[in-house]
């Protein structure tokens, strides 16, 4: 409002829209990531949520499927974000629902880019009894999966590998200009022996490590290298006829969501969509 049109109004009325315009300029100020963090808490206080504050990180205890389960969600990370997602508004709800639809038994589960660990803890909730290959190759975010894992799970269903799927084996370094450069967004590309620091597997050389023989889920969400993944027509013929549903985010930075959407339609598999996930089934 333009000071002028202060004149208009009372002196009581005056100080109460000062007050408004000061609340809004303050506001401005404040970062949207502390703005994100305050509707988050707000939430999981409608939920009757109590978490704790450690070090600026957030501790919930949060039940899924009647199994108690911790989580820790990291200060100055995505973790907010990627909690609110899978846990809170159940993004993977749709996979569980087609699974028990078509009655698929469920015994082996890949978690490519399984960041923090929450879509497969989420799952586990669901199939207690499978077995679970997670990978991860930001360091971090392999810190917090292996955490969640070791906190939650007592037995020795999951695998976890601090590596990258991709096409062929190839040596990765980490690109931090995917999107947002969040921990979330952290992303691959091939290096030089240099400066190389992850390594990057493929589908099949994962199957025959762990002996699956087939796969019952598949999750990709590895920030722009599914583009990489389905470029390489002779490695996708060793492994996708031998899983039943695929769940992919297909970032469109990449210009690659109608091919990699039509090679799984060729390969037989009919697709859903559900938020930012493609389902293929």
């Amino acid at each position: 409002m333009g000071i002028g049109l202060y004149k208009y109004f009372p002196g009581n009325q005056k100080i109460a829209l000062l007050l408004e315009a000061m609340e809004y300029r303050i506001s401005k100020r404040i970062p949207e990531e502390i703005k994100s963090k305050r509707k988050f808490i707000n939430r999981l206080s409608s939920l009757k949520i109590q978490p704790q504050m450690v070090d600026g990180n957030i501790i919930i205890d949060y039940e899924l499927q009647g199994k108690k389960m911790n989580f820790l969600l990291r200060n100055n990370s995505s973790d907010i974000s990627v909690f609110s997602q899978i846990i809170l508004d159940n993004e993977y709800r749709p996979v569980v629902d087609i699974f028990k639809k078509l009655n698929i038994p469920i015994k082996r589960f890949i978690d490519a880019g399984a960041n923090a660990g929450f879509s497969s803890l989420y799952l586990n909730a669901h199939y207690p009894e499978a077995k679970f290959i997670c990978l991860e190759p930001h360091a971090g975010n392999f810190a917090a999966l292996s955490h969640h894992i070791i906190t939650n799970i007592k037995d020795k269903l999951f695998m976890l590998l601090q590596k990258a799927l991709w096409n062929k084996p190839a040596q990765l370094t980490g690109d931090n200009n995917f999107r947002d450069g969040k921990d979330w967004s952290f992303s691959v590309k091939e290096a030089s022996n240099a400066n190389s620091d992850i390594e990057g597997i493929t589908m099949d050389m994962i199957m025959e490590e762990n002996d699956f023989n087939e796969i019952d889920f598949l999750k990709i969400d590895i920030e722009g290298a599914e583009a990489q993944l389905f470029n390489a027509k002779e490695q996708l013929l060793s492994w996708i006829d031998k899983v039943k549903i695929i769940s992919i985010e297909i970032h469109d930075e990449t210009n690659a969501r109608f091919k990699i959407e039509n090679i799984l339609q060729n390969f037989g598999f009919r697709l859903y969509h559900s938020g930012e996930i493609t389902i293929a089934v």
